[in-house]
């Protein structure tokens, strides 16, 4: 089921112009990516050289190869934007062996499995939020009122807090208020997430026998695993703020690619069981993260570009999910391609631990939109805006109309 939305300009060479950091190319990549990909990898200039990565097998190298490519932000010049975490350890931005100490702790709460059987405990979420915010109202913002507030109700169960905090959560999972006044790298979001983690941390230390995130993480740690007290609020802190932020833009985004296309719609709307292709192949045409950092060890040589040790990588996994060596017909919205290959969740030993919740939540969000909206369609006049930062971006808003 294919559906051409054309995203491609004739735009000139763009290849030493891309940087996801500057909000024009946030707002449209794809003249870039189609620019980057006509060529092997290449060297930029920033504030220090950097090595931009695009192709498809390109990428998938570089991100198997966790020896030469390390995950660590070695904080040169340029790279502070790659510091989510404020240089506490994450499993996004660790090595071996500290990688798979971390993973092995957080990766049984979150497995595929266990994402399933909770697929009822989310629905019964998303029907409380479209209960509260959607019903009886003609017009809604799918991306405040859906798209965060799924994530933020599945992580706050998860996580076992109360509903009472939600809104916390949600600040804390997503970078910034309702007034838009806090973002990532704002020193007070910082210490807020962080004192916020640190009680949620203390608190289950204190009690014993519980299944949320936290408790499930501690037993494992005090079992075997050993991971110390900043390690522990570390992967709460990665587990909260990557599994909202990303799985709403991945929620709207879906909306938006499933709506703009009136034949695609009708076509879901019909059999609901489309819409786990169709969150397969908006990870690949569009999803929440559009580049991986990655920092090299020690001298290497990819695709003929040397690249010296210490340098940082740009890992543009947005363009490699568009290469026409991988994808036939890249650019095409289709539902019914193979995209067992995509690398939307990354790859390698990083591969993102919350695939498995992002995808429930997502699926079972859509179907039920669907199942108890279905004339629901895009407001007219409206045209995308972006959110985002040096990773990847999501709809700032998406007004939907519902009757």
């Amino acid at each position: 089921m294919a559906t051409q939305v054309s995203e491609r300009s004739d735009a000139c060479d763009l290849r030493y112009k891309f940087d996801f950091s500057d909000p024009a190319v946030r707002a449209n990549p794809f003249p870039y990516y189609e620019s980057l990909l006509q060529s092997p990898p290449l060297m930029v200039q920033r504030q220090i050289p950097w090595a931009l990565v695009s192709r498809y097998d390109d990428c998938v190298a570089v991100l198997r190869d966790h020896q030469c490519y390390s995950s660590v932000n070695p904080m040169l010049p340029g790279t502070e934007v790659y510091d989510a975490f404020n240089q506490i350890p994450v499993m996004t931005f660790v090595d071996e062996p500290v990688h798979a100490r971390l993973r092995r702790v957080a990766a049984p709460s979150l497995a595929v499995r266990r994402m399933e059987n909770m697929a009822p405990v989310f629905l019964k979420l998303v029907d409380d939020i479209l209960d509260e915010h959607w019903q009886g109202r003609r017009e809604i913002d799918a991306v405040r009122f859906l798209a965060h507030e799924v994530p933020t109700y599945a992580f706050g169960h998860l996580l076992g807090i109360p509903k009472s905090e939600n809104e916390i959560i949600r600040v804390l999972g997503v970078g910034r208020a309702n007034d838009g006044e806090f973002h990532f790298h704002d020193p007070r979001f910082m210490e807020s997430r962080a004192d916020f983690i640190r009680h949620l941390v203390q608190t289950r230390k204190g009690q014993r026998g519980g299944e949320d995130l936290i408790s499930l993480a501690i037993a494992a740690h005090e079992a075997h695993e050993k991971i110390d007290d900043l390690e522990l609020f570390g992967m709460v802190m990665v587990l909260v703020t990557g599994g909202i932020g990303t799985t709403a833009d991945l929620i709207s985004g879906a909306l938006y690619q499933m709506l703009r296309r009136p034949e695609l719609a009708a076509a879901i709307k019909r059999d609901h069981a489309l819409v786990a292709p169709l969150l397969e192949e908006t990870l690949r045409y569009d999803g929440p993260i559009h580049t991986l950092f990655r920092a090299t060890t020690c001298e290497v040589e990819i695709a003929g570009l040397h690249i010296p040790a210490r340098t940082p990588v740009c890992v543009v996994i947005g363009a490699a999910n568009r290469d026409p060596r991988k994808f036939a017909n890249p650019d095409e919205f289709d539902i019914t391609r193979d995209n067992s290959d995509h690398i939307g969740f990354g790859e390698g030993i990083h591969f993102c631990v919350g695939a498995a919740p992002a995808r429930v939540e997502a699926r079972v969000a859509l179907q039920r939109v669907l199942q108890r909206f279905p004339r629901v369609r895009i407001a007219d006049g409206w045209t995308p805006e972006y959110n985002g930062n040096a990773f990847g971006r999501g709809l700032a808003t998406l007004p939907l109309i519902l009757d």
